[in-house]
């Protein structure tokens, strides 16, 4: 994970009139960024006592409890992604780290020449021909 940044953070722009604003995390590699929403929302003044979730000592309601859960097994996913990819010195961005750990397996129920479109694509970014 030599340049992987994994921020955790709420979207007060949009913000609802129960004072709840949705989860998102940015992911960063190098200076490719992709933020994206986890589904949920949560009170503002809330996410502010508890440390977004994090604090020891806070007293998390058991909805609370799966919404962090939730948190850090997306990091964890991302991290490992990170980390598999750095220990075969590969290449990625932000966009593949998120791509990679919500559908590991591109191929997975999609036609053949979609798989034949992903793999050119795929060796493209690998092979550069100047004519």
């Amino acid at each position: 994970m030599k340049n992987l940044k994994l921020v955790v953070y709420l979207n007060t722009s949009k913000t609802n009139q129960k004072n709840e604003a949705p989860v998102y995390i940015r992911i960063k590699v190098g200076e490719t960024t992709k933020d994206f929403s986890l589904g949920f929302k949560v009170n503002i003044e809330r996410w502010k006592d508890t440390d977004g979730l994090t604090r020891r000592n806070a007293k998390l309601t058991e909805e609370e409890k799966k919404q962090r859960i939730q948190i850090d097994e997306k990091l964890a996913k991302f991290q490992k992604y990170a980390e598999a990819k750095d220990s075969e010195s590969e290449a990625y961005n932000a966009e593949m780290v998120f791509n990679q750990a919500e559908n590991p397996n591109p191929y997975k129920n999609v036609s053949l020449l979609q798989v034949i479109d992903l793999h050119k694509v795929e060796y493209d970014h690998m092979v550069i021909i100047d004519f």
